[in-house]
């Protein structure tokens, strides 16, 4: 019934479409078409889930579809396992595909998108200045997809063969478990094996920290990720040096070469839009009813993509009793860290509607 719903939509849409006065995509279409591509598959991807009943209501729905498509691993499902083993798959496999991203299976597999790819390559890839494998953008997108299906497939044989030994050592444990969570939240897989929220009063606000770091450059991990960091850190610290010798030329080096002004620039807006969207995500969730703790943890867990946050949120608890307008907000804020920020804000301001 979804398939056939979908299929019928776009359809639709392909027939008013079909005959463009351009078929070239300029950098204005590319950001257009991966942000409603992302939305669309969240808004159709849900279907599945109120159709069956095991999610009736919608909000809820596109709340756990936009989570899997992100990679964010929030939920609103209490028990898991009562849903059945069809859309239990359906739900992994939205977390498959956005773990690469969706465009970019379009590419690798739609011809058709060829024209232009470069245009959706960059406003879906992350990272400071996306690189190709390949000179061809849909031979990049296959090579990428190639080693994302063999990693996933040998993943799946490891887990299958190998077993989990059980250690009672008590610093042993503490240590695993530490570092277990620590590695979850940082790369914002999002895996928790205990509440972290029962610990020391230091390690909620060290977990609320990781919430922002992110993966490493160019995957697809939220957060700001270290690439960024390290640049801010590295500008700031010669930028004392500068005011020392401001007749000086002290560049900014990254793998060894230097980087320019204006990538530089461009990462300090994107740490500044990003502390600004949390403030700000924060606040209108305190507005609408959570305390603190939880507002602020919601924001940056969904903003991040990692998927377990503090307070209400936290990694024993999860997002079923927040108000469905909270949802949606947590939902938007989904997207706006997968695709980091830029492509859908871009949306939002005059310039971009002018020719």
């Amino acid at each position: 019934i979804s398939g056939s719903f979908t299929t019928i939509v776009g359809v639709i849409i392909w027939l008013f479409t079909r005959n463009p006065e351009s078929k070239e995509l300029g950098k204005r279409e590319g950001y257009l078409i991966v942000t409603f591509g992302w939305l669309s598959m969240a808004i159709f991807g849900a279907i599945p889930f109120v159709v069956y009943g095991a999610i009736p209501n919608y909000a809820d729905a596109f709340f756990e579809t936009m989570s899997g498509f992100t990679t964010t691993g929030a939920t609103i499902l209490v028990d898991i396992e009562a849903i059945p083993s069809g859309l239990l798959f359906w739900r992994s496999l939205t977390q498959w595909l956005g773990g690469m991203g969706i465009i970019v299976l379009s590419l690798a597999i739609l011809p058709i998108l060829g024209i232009g790819g470069m245009q959706l390559f960059t406003a879906e890839v992350p990272g400071i200045t996306p690189d190709k494998l390949h000179p061809r953008v849909s031979e990049t997108a296959k090579r990428l997809w190639g080693i994302y299906a063999v990693l996933t497939f040998a993943e799946m044989i490891l887990l299958i063969f190998v077993h989990l030994p059980h250690v009672g050592f008590e610093i042993e444990e503490s240590f695993r478990q530490a570092l277990f969570h620590v590695t979850s939240l940082v790369t914002t897989t999002g895996y928790v094996s205990s509440d972290y929220e029962n610990w020391a009063p230091f390690s909620r606000m060290f977990f609320f920290v990781l919430l922002f770091i992110g993966g490493c450059a160019g995957s697809t991990g939220g957060g700001i990720k270290f690439a960024r960091q390290y640049l801010l850190f590295q500008n700031s610290a010669l930028e004392l040096k500068r005011l020392i010798q401001p007749r000086a030329v002290i560049p900014v080096r990254f793998n060894g070469k230097a980087v320019s002004s204006e990538i530089i620039l461009n990462v300090q807006a994107f740490i500044i839009f990003y502390i600004g969207i949390e403030v700000v995500g924060s606040i209108i969730l305190s507005f609408l009813g959570l305390d603190f703790d939880s507002a602020a943890g919601a924001v940056a867990t969904c903003l991040g993509n990692v998927g377990p946050g503090i307070g209400t949120v936290g990694p024993a608890n999860n997002f079923a009793h927040l108000p469905d307008t909270v949802k949606l907000i947590l939902a938007f804020f989904m997207l706006l860290g997968r695709l980091e920020l830029f492509t859908v804000l871009l949306i939002f301001t005059p310039a971009f509607w002018k020719s």
